[in-house]
């Protein structure tokens, strides 16, 4: 899940989302900039908004949807936020240095039902927060930022899965490790914790003399 980390490649961003932020990898070539947006289950509305805070912004359709960069107000970044009954409202911050990749990918899975609305949205908008952190390196202020979402709410899946995702930027596969095991402790099917537990089996042998 990148909010859910961000995966960089020459000519190409994927944000996979189930987290937040991003640690996967697309090699997809292409001929102009466009931001392609997936989601599981599909049919969710897609909206562009310059403030996590707000519900809704500017129609941009429904997953899965592929948008030509030059036709959003993108010239200094936005979120897109994403909605569909009966899941959480997800937001993703979309930094001015995505609008210069051949291919910005968002892949995120929703998380269905629905929590106290207050404390939802307190939870979400401190994750956004945490995720412009880590865009500006800030990586010791996204921990406490998303340290605070999980004093909130403990099984806070996104909040693990976020927190393993900085540790893993910054290289601290052991506690990367931990947070991802809690990920999928309390959701199983979480895919994207799976695949970068293997990722970190790999880091941790790569680095063993």
């Amino acid at each position: 899940m990148l909010p859910r980390f961000l995966a960089f490649t020459n000519a190409t961003k994927s944000f996979r989302l189930g987290l937040i932020f991003l640690c996967s990898f697309t090699f997809l070539p292409s001929c102009s900039s466009t931001l392609a947006i997936i989601s599981d289950p599909p049919g969710a509305d897609v909206f562009l908004s310059q403030s996590p805070s707000l519900k809704t912004g500017s129609s941009l359709g429904q997953t899965p949807t592929e948008l030509k960069m030059s036709d959003l107000p993108l010239d200094r970044g936005g979120y897109i936020i994403i909605e569909k009954p009966g899941y959480l409202r997800e937001t993703i911050l979309i930094s001015e240095s995505a609008m210069g990749t051949t291919k910005t990918e968002i892949d995120i899975r929703l998380t269905q039902g629905a929590r106290d609305g207050e404390k939802a949205s307190t939870l979400l908008e401190l994750l956004a927060t945490a995720q412009t952190q880590v865009h500006m390196g800030k990586l010791d202020l996204a921990h406490s930022t998303v340290d605070r979402s999980l004093a909130i709410d403990p099984y806070f899946v996104r909040g693990l899965a976020f927190k393993a995702a900085v540790y893993f930027m910054e290289k601290k596969y052991k506690e990367s490790e931990e947070y991802y095991k809690k990920t999928l402790a309390l959701d199983p099917n979480y895919s994207e914790a799976s695949r970068m537990l293997a990722r970190i089996d790999t880091a941790q042998k790569e680095a063993t003399p």
